[in-house]
């Protein structure tokens, strides 16, 4: 019984993330259809146009979430404009103290602050801190 249920949690965990899916493409269909997803052009060396790009309001590659190479794709791509918006105002601009530094290394001390700020970003819930953390 408890295998069973095991996987039960896991499947129903599994599918429960695409409605966050679907509420964030569909949010980023409104916004590309709205004109506040363009995010830029490029053309070529005889100044044609290449590309059309609509991905200022993106904030979720489902492919990457649903087949992740590494356990860091899973940050980089779920809630991607948050991710962008914590990693410059919070990894680059933070100087970690120096007993910090010494027992995470600089980079770990930055990610751990990151991941703590944005548990506290997301509110109370216990399930939060132990993902971030």
């Amino acid at each position: 019984p408890l295998f069973k249920r095991l996987c039960i949690i896991s499947v129903y965990g599994y599918a429960s993330q695409f409605r966050y899916h679907f509420g964030w493409n569909v949010l980023d269909l409104a916004a590309i259809t709205s004109g506040a997803a363009f995010s830029g052009v490029d053309y070529d060396e005889n100044g044609k146009l290449v590309e059309t790009h609509w991905e200022k309001a993106k904030n979720i590659n489902s492919l990457t979430l649903l087949c992740p190479q590494r356990t860091a794709d899973l940050t980089r791509n779920w809630n991607m404009t948050i991710n962008h918006w914590l990693t410059f105002y919070v990894f680059y601009r933070f100087n970690p103290p120096k007993w910090m530094e010494k027992l995470f290394g600089n980079r770990g001390a930055k990610i751990l602050i990151t991941r703590v700020t944005a548990a506290i970003f997301h509110g109370v819930y216990v399930g939060y801190y132990i993902f971030f953390l």
